[in-house]
């Protein structure tokens, strides 16, 4: 066998490897992830409506097994080293208009739901996952009524998928 053959044939079993593992499956580590072993609670900071909105949908989710307290920055609590706080940050939400029909007219939009978490014990960053980004798409049927009543179904989902990536990534600790 030639030497480069070898070396090609030792890469693809490695990647092979790291596929295999579930290194990628995020929310599956076992393990409490970002959040330190030995926390008793969590204090979820959200600043403005949309990042509200996400620290509810987030909250609920994070309730299904938690073995920590969970609560609001706005709601009395200890600081201590027992506590960690879970910051939202960075949250946009664009409403693109992507389709237009013959006479120039909106028919349908991208709505795009874009926000950030970090772990944080006091001062210091623990873990932050990043920008993560939700999307989907409102279609024009009818009147205003009609396009800001999707667009409001299209956002609820929104929210509820990015709690459920979010809550995976913090579970994973990527």
């Amino acid at each position: 066998m030639r030497p480069g053959l070898k070396r090609f044939g030792a890469v693809l079993v490695l990647a092979a490897m790291l596929g295999g593992c579930g290194y990628h499956l995020a929310g599956h580590s076992g393990t409490h992830g970002a959040i330190p072993p030995g926390t008793q609670t969590v204090v979820i900071r959200a600043s403005g409506l949309d990042a509200n909105w996400l620290a509810q949908a987030l909250m609920a989710r994070m309730r299904i097994g938690a073995d920590y307290a969970l609560q609001r920055a706005d709601e009395p609590h200890a600081v201590d080293t027992n506590t960690v706080e879970l910051r939202i940050g960075n949250v946009s939400v664009q409403f693109v208009p992507t389709a237009y029909d013959r006479s120039g007219i909106a028919v349908q939009y991208r709505l795009t739901l874009t926000a950030s978490i970090g772990v944080f014990q006091g001062n210091a960053a623990l873990w932050q996952s990043g920008p993560m980004a939700e999307s989907g798409n409102v279609y024009v049927t009818g009147g205003p009524a009609s396009i800001e009543a999707s667009r409001h179904r299209v956002e609820r989902h929104m929210r509820q998928q990015w709690a459920r990536r979010a809550w995976e990534r913090l579970q994973s600790g990527f």
